[in-house]
């Protein structure tokens, strides 16, 4: 097999490129500044040029991350079709999503398995398959992860990025316990790249694999005077209990701006409009306890087993997306190195009562 050694960040693509170690010359990147575009040639040359101009375009994207210079307009289509889970992203905002998190991570490697490169023709240009491995520390806690991934990328016939996929990633269990707060934010971002397009569409593939299969969910509507939890297994049992809800998740952002998320109050609304993402402290047992006093005053009740999913889920919820169209508010959070979707809250946004 031939390997070639890269550093980089790795969201959901690889960030950095650090040098290759492949027996042909033409491969290896200038020890300084990005290494040129490769430009596209024309059908008749071979496969191994064909493959050479592939390698080196990723060398010259990846020192360009890196460097932390990246810039959008060299290596990608103006609208990108397929970014992740999100469709027809216009560059920037791709190029605002890879930025994000640069500081989270650090010692960045990845090893790319070159024997796996696969170059399929492609009505807009050739598709590439590869497979590898990163290893990086982590910022906040110096903690060591290592993670394998295929990717498929497709290049437009003048070599730009018009298509980039994760085919699998697999993060062992316990690589995700103990994050901080910029390295949580990242590993969000790539679950909300999935669910928000899914939510938006209505066509949920992906989705119930971000479920807790014991647990499920908690959905929190307000159908009269106050919010209440219901705990659902699927989607369908959500929409089950406010079918217009479908109609209005059609507004839903599907690239959430990180950082600060917006103040909200009834009598003001929100202190900005738009979609947001951004993590929140570990809360307080604010859904067990909405539960227990509705439970209280007869406004519902609740099983045991539904209070106890409640106490367990909530206190994992330390990302939150707020969405102001709708306005909802969906809540992440990792158990055991998983992410799941621990809550989708309507109720603490509906002030009609």
């Amino acid at each position: 097999m031939n390997f070639c050694r890269m550093t980089l960040w790795l969201l959901g693509a690889a960030i950095g490129w650090g040098g290759c170690q492949e027996s042909n010359p033409a491969t290896t990147a200038p020890t300084t500044g990005p290494a040129p575009v490769a430009q596209p040639e024309s059908n008749t040359g071979t496969v191994s040029n064909e493959r050479d101009r592939v390698i080196s375009f990723l060398m010259a994207y990846y020192t360009a991350l890196e460097s932390e210079q990246l810039d959008e307009t060299r290596f990608f289509a103006p609208v990108v079709r397929q970014f992740f889970n999100s469709s027809d992203i216009p560059r920037e905002k791709v190029a605002q999503s890879l930025r994000t998190g640069f500081a989270a991570v650090e010692n960045r490697a990845i090893t790319l398995d070159t024997s796996t490169l696969r170059i399929t023709p492609v009505p807009e240009g050739v598709a590439v398959d590869f497979e590898g491995s990163a290893s990086f520390l982590r910022t906040p806690d110096r903690s060591a992860v290592q993670q394998s991934f295929r990717n498929r990328v497709v290049l437009d016939a003048e070599f730009k990025i018009v298509s980039y996929e994760s085919v699998d990633m697999q993060l062992p269990a316990t690589a995700t316990r103990g994050l901080g707060q910029d390295a949580a934010l990242s590993e969000a971002l790539q679950i909300a790249a999935i669910l928000l397009p899914e939510f938006k569409s209505g066509k949920f593939t992906q989705t119930p694999t971000y479920l807790h299969p014991e647990k499920g969910f908690f959905f929190i509507a307000r159908p009269g005077v106050a919010p209440v939890p219901y705990q659902c297994t699927t989607v369908e049992d959500m929409l089950s209990y406010l079918p217009v809800l479908r109609q209005g998740l059609k507004s839903l952002g599907t690239v959430p701006l990180a950082g600060t998320l917006p103040a909200f109050s009834c009598e003001d609304g929100f202190a900005a409009n738009g979609c947001f993402i951004g993590t929140v402290p570990i809360p307080a047992p604010w859904l067990s306890d909405m539960m227990r006093t509705l439970s209280t005053y007869g406004m519902g009740e609740y099983e045991d087993n539904s209070l106890d999913a409640a106490r367990d889920l909530e206190r994992y919820m330390t990302v939150q997306i707020i969405d102001t169209a709708q306005p909802v508010a969906f809540y992440l959070g990792n158990i055991q190195g998983r992410w799941y979707l621990l809550a989708v809250d309507l109720g603490t946004y509906d002030c009609s009562a």
